[in-house]
């Protein structure tokens, strides 16, 4: 799979870049769909197709299983950098400016 963690707790939600997770995952959803449509119904090259896919599987299984989680990482560091971004902004910018942007 994308390798998305399963969030257990509200330190690991994302707060910015959560639709990107779920965005993530539906594509993954329906592409495993189409796939598994698709090699049911290949006809005479079903056992390639099992083949190699047992292949790749032996191959990628473990490296996949190394980096399962590194997706989840990556957005949440983006996340974290895209949280301080916001807070430097809000810190530098006058109050102002902020009162007048919330007239409009």
């Amino acid at each position: 799979m994308l390798g998305f963690a399963a969030v257990k707790d509200t330190e690991e939600k994302l707060e910015y870049l959560d639709f990107v997770q779920v965005v993530a995952i539906y594509v993954v959803v329906c592409f495993s769909s189409v796939y598994r449509y698709d090699k049911e119904n290949s006809g005479p090259p079903k056992p390639g197709v099992r083949t190699v896919e047992d292949t790749v599987r032996t191959v990628i299984g473990p490296v996949s299983d190394k980096f399962h989680d590194v997706p989840f990482q990556l957005l949440k560091f983006v996340d974290h950098k895209i949280d301080e971004s916001l807070n430097e902004l809000d810190r530098q910018v006058p109050s102002q400016v902020k009162w007048v942007s919330g007239q409009a």
